[in-house]
Parts: C-alpha cells; sequence; structure tokens
C-alpha cells in the first residue's frame, strides 16, 4: 500500500505510478506546493496501468496533463473520494475511465438560510449496480472533482438518480463519477452549474426535478414530487388548491424533541391556496417503503398554542389528522398518509380560515408502536378478497362494485407487515359502476344514518373515490379503471358526482 501521508510533488512524469500489481493508494497529497504558495506538480497526479488498485481519499493537484491515468483494458483502478483539481490543458481529471453518466442539472433552492442542490444524474444502468460519487468545484471553469461530496447507488429498474446535496453554496460546479459493479471507475461526467431552474406549476420543486422523478408532474399543481435529503423521494397531492412552497426544511427546534421522535424522510413543507375559507382538503404523502405509524408535527397542537414537536394523530370526532394508508399504484412506493386537513382549524399552521393551509411534517420511525387510531386501504386490480373484523368477502363477477367506507377501518399490508384494527366504525354505502366486475359488501354496526355522495375523478390510471358523510369527506380508496372518456389531460382534476 502507498500512503497515508505521503507528498508527492515536482515530478515530470506521474507522481504516483503503479504498474502489474494490486494495492491500495490511500491518504496521499499529490502535487500540491512544498512548504510555499508555489505550486509544484506533477506531470500526471497517479497512473494505474495493470492489476486491481483501490485508490481513495487523494488530494491530487497542479498535475500536467492528467490527475489521474488509467491505462490498459484489464487494468481496474476504483477511485473513491479523491479530491482532483486544477489539472493543465485540457481539465483531464481522469484519463482512460469507462464512459460516466450525464448530469442533466444542478437545480439550487434555498429556503430560509438553508442552500439545497438537486443533481439530476442520467445514463444509469437498470440493473442498480454500482455506485455514483458527486462531486463539486468552485465553478465549471475547473471541471474535475475538487470536493467529494456523496456517494449512492442507482435505484434499480431507474437509468435517473436524484442526489441531494446539502448547504455548500460556495461550490457552483458539479460532476459524478460511476464505478460499475467489477470496480471500475469512470471520467469526470461533464460540470452541471447550479442554478434556479424553471418551475412551470409554481409548487416549488423545479420541472427537470420533478419530471425526472415522475414524468408530466411539472405542469399539475396538484401534485409534487421532491427529493427528500436522505436520497428517496416523497410524492404529495391534494383533493382541493394547488400546491405552493413545497420544500425539505431543516428541523426548527432540534433541542425539543420529544421522547420517541425520528424524521427517517425529513420534514416536509407545504402551503395550500385556492381553497374555500374554512375548507376541508385531503393531502396524500406517498413516502418510500414502510411508513411509520406515527406522522410529526412542528406547530401550535391547538389553535393559537405556542409551536412544538406532536404527533399528528386522527381524531374521528373532528375528521383531522394524519391516517397511514396502502397505496398499491404500481409505483415503487407503497405506504403513507392521508392528512386530514380544515382551513383554520388544527394543523392548519397560521389558525385562520383564509383558504390557505400551512403545514410542516413528517413521517417517524417505522418501528414505532402502532398507537394510530385508524387507517385506510388501497386495492389494486389484482385484490380479489378482503377481510374486515372477522368477516371475509369475496369477490364475484358483476357490474357493479358496491362498498362501505368507514372513517376506521382494517388496513391491509403487503406481506410481511402487521394489520392494526379500531372499532370506531361510520358507514357511508355508495354505488359505483365501473369496467371491471367485483362486489365487495362489507359488514358495518353503526347506526349513523348514511349521506350517499360520490365524487370520482381520473387521477394517474386511478379512480379515486372520496365519500361525503356528516358535512365533510372521509376516507378514501383506489380502484383502477379506464380513464373517462372526452375529458381533457390526465393531470387536470375531473369529476362528477353521483
Amino acid at each position: 500500500m502507498i500512503g497515508p501521508g505521503n507528498l508527492v510533488s515536482g515530478n515530470t512524469g506521474a507522481g504516483i505510478a503503479i504498474d502489474d500489481a494490486s494495492g491500495k493508494v490511500v491518504g496521499n497529497r499529490v502535487g500540491p506546493a512544498l512548504g510555499s504558495s508555489t505550486a509544484l506538480g506533477n506531470g500526471e497526479g497517479i497512473r494505474v496501468a495493470g492489476g486491481k488498485v483501490d485508490v481513495r481519499n487523494n488530494v491530487v493537484t497542479n498535475s500536467g496533463t492528467a490527475g489521474m491515468r488509467i491505462d490498459g483494458l484489464n487494468t481496474i483502478a476504483t477511485l473513491t473520494s479523491n479530491a482532483v483539481s486544477g489539472t493543465g490543458t485540457p481539465l483531464n481529471g481522469i484519463v482512460g475511465g469507462n464512459s460516466p453518466p450525464g448530469v442533466r442539472a444542478a437545480a439550487r433552492t434555498l429556503t430560509g438560510t438553508s442552500t439545497r442542490t438537486w443533481l439530476v444524474v442520467d445514463g444509469l444502468p437498470l440493473t442498480g449496480a454500482g455506485t455514483l460519487e458527486a462531486f463539486g468545484n468552485t465553478s465549471c471553469a475547473d471541471p474535475e472533482g475538487r470536493v467529494p461530496l456523496q456517494i449512492k447507488s442507482p435505484i434499480t429498474g431507474q437509468a435517473v438518480r436524484i442526489m441531494t446535496i446539502l448547504g455548500r453554496p460556495d461550490l457552483l460546479g458539479f460532476t459524478v463519477t460511476y464505478t460499475a459493479a467489477d470496480g471500475r471507475t469512470s471520467s469526470f461526467s461533464t460540470c452541471a452549474t447550479a442554478a434556479t431552474l424553471t418551475d412551470t406549476d409554481g409548487d416549488g420543486v423545479p420541472d427537470v426535478v420533478e419530471e425526472a422523478l415522475r414524468p408530466g408532474s411539472s405542469s399539475a399543481a396538484n401534485v409534487v414530487e421532491i427529493p427528500t435529503d436522505n436520497g428517496d423521494r416523497l410524492e404529495l397531492g391534494t383533493s382541493a388548491g394547488t400546491f405552493s412552497g413545497v420544500a425539505m426544511v431543516d428541523d426548527p427546534s432540534p433541542t425539543t424533541h420529544p421522547a420517541g421522535f425520528a424524521l427517517p424522510n425529513g420534514l416536509v413543507q407545504f402551503t395550500i391556496s385556492g381553497l374555500s375559507a374554512g375548507a376541508a382538503v385531503d393531502v396524500t404523502v406517498v413516502t418510500p417503503g414502510t411508513a411509520s405509524p406515527s406522522y410529526w408535527r412542528y406547530g401550535p397542537p391547538t389553535v393559537g398554542a405556542a409551536p412544538s414537536w406532536y404527533k399528528w394523530v386522527f381524531d374521528s370526532a373532528s375528521g383531522l389528522g394524519a391516517q397511514r394508508t396502502n397505496f398499491n399504484s404500481g409505483t415503487t412506493f407503497n405506504q403513507g398518509y392521508v392528512l386530514h386537513f380544515r382551513d383554520g382549524a388544527a394543523g392548519d399552521d397560521d389558525g385562520l380560515a383564509n383558504s390557505v393551509i400551512r403545514d410542516p411534517g413528517g413521517s417517524g420511525d417505522p418501528n414505532d408502536p402502532d398507537t394510530t387510531p385508524s387507517s385506510t386501504t388501497s386495492t389494486t386490480p389484482s385484490t380479489t378478497t378482503s377481510t374486515t373484523s372477522s368477516t371475509t368477502t369475496s369477490t364475484t363477477s358483476s357490474t357493479t362494485t358496491t362498498s362501505t367506507t368507514t372513517d376506521s377501518t382494517s388496513t391491509t399490508k403487503p406481506t410481511g407487515t402487521t394489520t392494526s384494527t379500531t372499532t370506531t366504525t361510520k358507514p357511508t354505502t355508495t354505488t359505483i359502476t365501473k369496467p371491471t366486475t367485483t362486489t365487495t359488501p362489507v359488514p358495518t354496526t353503526s347506526t349513523i344514518p348514511p349521506e350517499p355522495s360520490c365524487r370520482q375523478w381520473w387521477y394517474r390510471g386511478w379512480w379515486s373515490r372520496w365519500v361525503w358523510n356528516r358535512n365533510r369527506w372521509l376516507d378514501h380508496a383506489h380502484c383502477y379503471a379506464p380513464p373517462p372518456k372526452d375529458r381533457g389531460p390526465w393531470w387536470l382534476p375531473q369529476h362528477s358526482d353521483d
């Protein structure tokens, strides 16, 4: 192993050269000045010409023709967390590596005093193998890898990955490398300059980022796709109004966390406007993987109270709070929440019935005990049976689906998870005609008289059904159906009352 701690400068050839050998080059300073302000670079910084070599955590600067050179078809050079900059013409930070992925954009956002830069990286293998490494530079005038920033894996089945860079407003040029499963690292990608980019629908997330996550979402202000700080993503949708100011934000009170507090996907804030004063609205938040039973908010727990952290638990009496929900929509997401708001009520941070709802919140620890009072179920076309309490209902051939939506129901969860049940039941029976043929009667015991009224709209391949009961929109379920005819683009809210 060469290093750590060597200072190698002033050579006309390579500062460090490895030929036909296997080993490591770790933690060396190659090319900086020797105790003065005058740089003493090498002809090449590090050259690997044979063998399988691990090159990591080196500083390589002021090289003449190449910061790092990889020679030979059988050479495997794995380059990780090396700071490479100041290479002479033609600015070849890495020569001889595999072809790199592309950086489509570096979208910069500023929320309060916090800077985030979303790198949209494309051209990745669909296998999900290998690793991506992001680098920052003072500008793209030196498009190399001055500051190693983070390492992520590609996502299986996706050729695009968003990498979130927190802070570092001093870095304006960004590059990436890709190391394949066999250990071969690419050259640096082309450099992308950080900039504030177009946001057509005004929701707060630039078009190029939303389109990378879900094509078509950049023009629909009632749907938002946003990358999280941990490398995942969230999908938000609102039943009324439009989003603005959607952003991942820093912890507003890091010293006042209650027992059991956790935000693995971070804190997301949003504003919904265009509502009727005092209106109720439901927001869906689809999370990656398993959603926690708990949903944390920061704000006044009751109207007029001082802001604090609290779990926003669904209250069947007021109809407000977060309900954990299964989303089986054919995406990589499978769980999340329905957030039940009312303009001016608890959960709306401004506390005013002013046609605007403001919310910061996020999902808690997935290992929390399930203490939520209710949850909902979204079924997929492949679902053939459902179970409520001790009664099993089977599907039969029919042209009509009759279902009962309850304020508190059991949740059918993916295989391997537990099922929570509750006892508060408020039935509302509706009849929805659709092309598929399924009948699912669900027994209930409530004596509250039904108030049937159903609103449907086409949204991303799903009929969403919201049931009006006791002066508010209640639970929802999803059932697959073709889009309605002659209703315009899919992203526009389109409904009919039955």
